[in-house]
């Protein structure tokens, strides 16, 4: 149900002085935002609101779509204040006004969004409110951390009194909350008994109490409609950041669908977004055009044009005119037009805007002083800024603009808010792409070096500060100087590299990968780019490739600085994974040993760590944890390395069937990723609790593997997913279900293959092993069996995978297996590994 139609007038920077001024006061224009209304949006929201408020329709989804700058956000604002005036003036039916600016970094999941949502709701939502305490529970939060989370209208604090609000209690109370209210709420406990049993059947799965949020908020609202005579309006603001932010992705690979549920479940509500994109929900289900009502907001017809000009005011008409047809009614165009003529308005005239509309840009920029130019040139090279970077810009080019200028710096025509990252700005992309592409500046590779500089070492040394989805933003507008800018010196290459790195090891390899591949378009014998990029197709699986070109980088390239090293250490990895664990652990042994006075360095953990890892895949499980714990001392026990201890300890534990203590191990990692917000780990771990849980649990199995699947496929991790796979198919035969089983090994097979990755075709022959034990078909038992035992002999490692199945053979290897490998507790091992393969 798509309406086009142009925009009456629209919301717009108008450049006035508006008030008498003091002869003290700076002499400044000021831009503020006029709004004026549009009668198409303005009477389609009254014609909805009036159609729920009457019941002839129970909800609707009204979506206002149409570029940056058009002028969604403040029709959003005009439409509320227009409710609240009709609240103010009849009181039959009142109109519940909800927000939610999706940009805002507060709402980084669905749940916060809805907890978002719900502390603007005046009435008690019982059934939303009970599942929001199931759920903290459930990722571990205790009770006087919940009370942090719940509203103090919440129902929650009518059951509690003031326990909650005074004391630290422990978290088993909250299950006796739950008994509370369901005594004191009964009728709702019992009208929706249903979606009640439905949250305490997840028996603290959070994954799966989340997914129900939605639909218990809906039910709330539609229950204090009905209960207070009243409607609700839900205004969702920059609603195009939920499918941009990777949290929403990561959450689910529909990360709207969760607005959907609220959508479906909530009646007596009109709900209103604001989009820079057209909303595709029909697409999967035609039945949504039903609830969809979309209108775009066009550019400015001649006459709007006009009527903001006026507004400046521009009064000789033939300027107007002038400037109405160079500017085609694009906003951004009839901006810089109305800066030039205020800052010349007393020799203006018609034809100084007869102009081409690609004109626009360079005329303004023509009418800048030569400071304001370099400034307004160095933003547009740097094409994302905060205050902290604009600080650098200042002090690197030496302009004489003081700091305090920024919020007027910002609030330029073609200055822009990133509507989901708080504090960072951009140059508009026409204006960027005109600057970054313009030959003819004079100084342009002097200006791209300091800026150059003075940023990479503000992301480098603020690292740990700067939140990963600013960083995503940052690194690699700065990086992309690279391509226009000869080779930098040491002490800042050192900085991007350890920035890079940094970036890498949180998960965020593809952004250095693409920024890395552009850059060798046009410096294509640059070792340290190479290096990047070899980095990001290790990742990514594309393991020939990168050992090549690791291989073919000079170490001792002094441009490396103290950062040499790492190249010897990306190919020990590389090599690891391509399953050459001897020339690895050789390389590995060589860097721990050139460090072993410096074991705060990080390289050194990172390469104690590997031989760890390297060490139990030989089957030496206790000198392999002796050699992990070995180089952490309290300096590093809360960092990213500590954690990837912890993680490889789980493995240890895991490959000697000690199953829950591994699941302990790999829980404390994730605690310190989560904390460190390492998105690269959190994948891995996902993947590792699915290759746990699998013999254990079978559903707690699959339920990880779909948050595994989905984290590391968004990671563009194929070895993970494809473990993930191996181990959800053996999930699947532990349940029965063999047609899942072989669908599941015969994908673990073939992304290993792919990727040439020995040890994931070691677990992806072995789940087809297990398959054909609990099927009884031996002869394809021994085919894959036999596959599994080429791979582990040529390997020279990974003899312990091969137990399971050395027991149901009663195979003679299985007292090698015992005499050569290093059990923690091989009869206890040997006894877990028979009874799982008895049931």
């Amino acid at each position: 149900m798509e309406k086009a139609y142009t925009v009456q007038c629209t919301a717009f920077k108008i450049w006035v002085v508006a008030l008498p001024e003091s002869k003290f006061s700076r002499k400044t224009q000021q831009a503020i935002k006029k709004f004026t209304d549009r009668i198409e949006p303005v009477m389609v929201f009254n014609q909805w609101l009036e159609a729920i408020t009457t019941g002839k329709i129970t909800r609707k989804v009204l979506v206002y779509y149409g570029v940056g700058g058009i002028g969604k956000t403040r029709l959003i604002s005009k439409l509320m204040d227009d409710v609240d005036k009709r609240n103010k003036e009849q009181s039959k039916i009142k109109i519940n006004i909800i927000f939610a600016g999706m940009d805002i970094n507060e709402y980084n999941s669905p749940s916060a969004v809805l907890l978002g949502l719900r502390k603007q709701i005046k009435f008690p939502c019982v059934l939303f409110d009970y599942g929001l305490v199931k759920y903290l529970s459930s990722i571990g939060k205790t009770a006087d951390q919940i009370k942090e989370f719940i509203p103090k209208n919440s129902v929650i604090w009518d059951v509690t009194g003031e326990i909650l609000e005074a004391i630290h209690i422990p978290v088993g109370l909250i299950d006796k909350i739950a008994i509370k209210l369901r005594e004191k709420y009964s009728i709702q406990f019992k009208e929706y008994h249903n979606e009640i049993e439905a949250i305490d059947s997840c028996k603290r799965n959070p994954e799966e109490i989340s997914e129900r949020l939605p639909h218990l908020l809906g039910i709330d609202i539609s229950i204090a409609a009905k209960s207070k005579n009243s409607i609700f309006a839900i205004f969702l603001d920059s609603y195009e950041s939920i499918y941009r932010r990777q949290d929403f992705q990561l959450a689910n690979n529909d990360p709207d669908e969760f607005i959907q549920e609220l959508v479906l479940s909530s009646k007596q509500t009109l709900f209103i977004i604001g989009s820079r994109e057209y909303i595709k929900w029909e697409q999967k289900d035609p039945s949504w055009n039903e609830i969809l009502d979309q209108h775009i907001l066009d550019y400015l017809s001649d006459q709007d044009s006009d009527y903001f000009l006026r507004s400046v005011p521009i009064l000789d008409e033939s300027i107007r005119k002038s400037i109405i047809s160079s500017s085609k009614g694009l906003p951004l165009y009839l901006d810089l037009c109305v800066e030039i003529y205020l800052r010349n308005k007393n020799n203006m005239t018609a034809y100084d805007f007869i102009i081409p509309t690609n004109e626009i840009i360079p005329r303004f920029l023509s009418h800048l002083s030569d400071d304001e130019r370099t400034l307004f040139i160095a933003l547009s090279y740097i094409h994302f800024f905060n205050f902290n970077i604009f600080e650098i810009l200042v002090k690197e080019l030496n302009i004489p603009i003081a700091i305090s200028d920024f919020d007027e710096i910002a609030s330029h025509s073609f200055v822009l808010k990133v509507e989901n990252l708080e504090g960072i700005y951009k140059v508009h992309d026409n204006f960027y792409e005109y600057v970054i592409n313009n030959p003819t500046i004079s100084g342009k590779s002097k200006i791209m070096e300091k800026i150059f500089s003075g940023v990479i070492k503000y992301l480098n040394d603020n690292k740990k500060n700067i939140p990963y989805d600013a960083m995503a933003v940052f690194y690699p507008n700065v990086l992309n100087l690279l391509s226009y800018m000869s080779e930098s010196g040491i002490d800042i290459g050192e900085k991007f590299i350890e920035l890079s790195i940094f970036i890498v090891d949180a998960g965020y390899w593809n952004v250095v990968g693409s920024i890395s591949a552009q850059i060798l378009k046009r410096h294509p014998n640059d070792d340290r780019i190479q290096f990047l990029f070899a980095v990001y197709l290790r990742r990514i699986g594309m393991l020939e490739d990168s050992i090549k070109i690791l291989e073919n980088i000079n170490p001792e390239n002094p441009l490396f600085g103290n950062f040499k090293d790492y190249i010897s250490y990306y190919k020990a990895d590389t090599l690891r994974v391509m399953g050459r664990y001897k020339d690895a652990l050789s390389i590995f042994n060589g860097i721990s040993e050139k460090y072993r006075n410096n074991k705060d360095n990080e390289i050194y953990l990172k390469s104690q760590n590997q031989i760890g890892d390297i060490t139990f895949l030989f089957g030496k499980f206790l000198d392999a944890l002796n050699i992990l714990e070995s180089g952490y001392g309290e300096n590093n026990m809360n960092t990213v390395q500590f954690a990837e201890m912890l993680r490889i300890e789980g493995h240890i534990y895991r490959f000697n069937f000690m199953l829950e203590d591994a699941i302990a191990k790999y829980f404390n990692s994730m605690e310190l990723a989560r904390k460190l917000n390492v998105l690269g780990l959190q994948g891995k771990l996902y993947n590792n609790l699915v290759e746990a849980y699998c013999w254990l649990d079978a559903n707690e199995a699959i339920e990880y593997g779909k948050k595994s699947i989905e984290i590391n496929k968004n990671l563009n991790a194929p070895v993970e997913y494809g473990k993930t796979y191996a181990a959800l198919s053996i999930a699947s035969s532990m349940k029965g279900d063999f047609t899942s089983s072989l669908k599941y090994s015969d994908m673990a097979l073939s992304i290993q293959e792919q990727v040439k990755y020995p040890g994931g075709m070691v677990y992806a022959h072995g789940s087809y092993c297990l398959i054909y034990i609990k099927t009884g078909d031996k002869n394809k038992f021994m085919e894959h069996y036999n596959e599994m035992k080429k791979l582990v002999k040529n390997l020279g490692a990974e003899k312990y995978t091969m137990l399971p199945y050395y027991i149901y053979l009663n195979d003679a290897e299985l007292k090698e297996t015992f005499k050569n490998l290093q059990w923690l507790d091989y009869e206890k091992t040997l006894k877990i590994v028979k009874t799982i393969l008895s049931d």
